[in-house]
């Protein structure tokens, strides 16, 4: 299903997002692990406790790092080395731990944060020993899940987060998460598309045309990820990231000389990170209507499948979604008038999201500001808008000139806007 895919913590997440704001980087070498962890209590395995980089041997898939199952080991990462990659996975073992205390302590806000793991990591000769540990990982994870809705049952954000979470997990109920969302929220298509995409791994044809048609038919459209990012953050608040080692790297220098503003960017990072802001459009819905690249030749599905369709456009929360609905749109309208309204619309997307300004190399703290205008804006207005507003504050139009077209997105640069 849609909700196991996963992407590695910052290094995949909203592209888009992550360029515009200039947070991405690179590099190959791994963090510092502290003496406190050892490999044989946390399940890493391969992981080393000197302080050595790279981290990881050649053999190793490095992916979803799960601490546990069991009592914790002891220790976690504190600082790391000066690249990018190593910030990822000091990170990411960090908040395993960070994670998984809230979850044993009955604390549902763990559920925020799973988005952000990438999937499950094993040395290519421990393949049978590493079978066996999921098992118990997934008999875990199960639990805290079932822990979790009957803490908040009637909260719908904490059965969207264990919908997703659910979709990763064996032997987790897929249909009975999905059904829970719909009684919280019976008015929303969104909810019904959900259970649509788990009828679909299920093979029911009828069950996913009867709850396409309920969301075709909703009054109302409503997807949570700005909702889930606002919840994240605030959960991330609780977390102490790892902090860069004091060295010559200019980078590291200026985080640490300002390290609670460099801390909470770190955090909004994550935020806008997670997995479940990109990967919630319901891919699904193109078998469904257009099957073999081809729209429907059933009118009452085709006439569904454009309310639905057009119902995702209007979502300025959900970037893939609307992208998506718009090329769908196109082609459901293809030879009528319609049609043209929504490549007018493709088009204003187009250039809204492949033109951004360069990220500036500020200080942490104006930067903050600046991630924290972008993100507020993306919460209450949707992620169309942060970006909209991104170019007017760089002086680049906030309109694609008439003779501008979705080709000229690679070739040619931005105009500057005259205001």
């Amino acid at each position: 299903m849609f909700m196991g895919t996963r992407v590695h913590l910052l290094q995949c997440g909203l592209l888009i997002v992550i360029g515009a704001l200039g947070l991405s980087g690179s590099g190959g070498r791994g963090p510092r692990l502290d003496a406190g962890l050892h490999p044989g209590d946390t399940g890493l395995g391969w992981m080393s406790d000197r302080d050595v980089c790279p981290l990881s041997p050649p053999d190793t898939k490095f992916g979803f790092l799960y601490i546990g199952p069991g009592k914790f080991a002891g220790g976690m990462p504190q600082d790391y080395c000066d690249d990018a990659s190593a910030k990822s996975q000091a990170a990411e073992i960090s908040l395993h731990y960070f994670s998984q205390d809230l979850a044993r302590r009955g604390d549902a806000r763990w559920l925020f944060l799973e988005p952000l793991f990438g999937p499950d990591s094993y040395r290519e000769s421990e393949w049978a020993k590493w079978k066996a540990a999921r098992g118990q990982i997934a008999s875990e994870k199960n639990r805290w899940v079932d822990e979790a809705i009957r803490s908040a049952p009637k909260d719908a954000l904490i059965a969207w987060a264990a919908a997703e979470a659910c979709g990763g997990l064996e032997s987790c109920d897929e249909i009975a998460m999905a059904r829970h969302v719909i009684e919280l929220e019976p008015d929303n298509g969104a909810a019904h598309l959900l259970l649509a995409e788990v009828y679909f791994d299920h093979h029911d044809e009828a069950a996913i045309r009867g709850e396409f048609a309920e969301a075709a038919a909703s009054k109302r459209y409503w997807m949570p990820e700005q909702a889930l990012m606002a919840r994240r953050l605030a959960t991330l608040r609780g977390w102490n990231p790892p902090r860069p080692r004091a060295s010559s790297s200019p980078e590291a220098a200026a985080c640490l000389a300002d390290w609670p503003d460099c801390a909470e960017l770190h955090r909004y990072e994550l935020a806008m990170s997670a997995d479940d802001l990109q990967t919630w459009p319901f891919f699904h819905i193109d078998y469904i209507c257009e099957p073999h690249h081809v729209p429907t030749v059933d009118e009452s599905l085709r006439a569904d499948c454009k309310r639905v369709y057009q119902a995702m456009a209007g979502n300025d929360f959900s970037q893939l979604g609307q992208q998506d609905a718009l090329h769908h749109l196109i082609s459901l309208t293809s030879g009528q008038a319609e049609s043209e309204q929504w490549r007018e619309r493709l088009r204003v997307y187009t250039w809204i999201t492949s033109h951004y300004p360069s990220p500036s190399r500020s200080d942490e703290k104006t930067r903050l500001a600046a991630t924290q205008a972008f993100f507020d804006i993306w919460v209450q207005h949707g992620l169309i808008d942060a970006l909209r507003a991104r170019l007017v504050t760089a002086g680049i139009a906030a309109m694609p000139p008439p003779n501008w077209h979705q080709k000229d997105s690679i070739a040619a640069p931005p105009p500057v806007s005259s205001k």
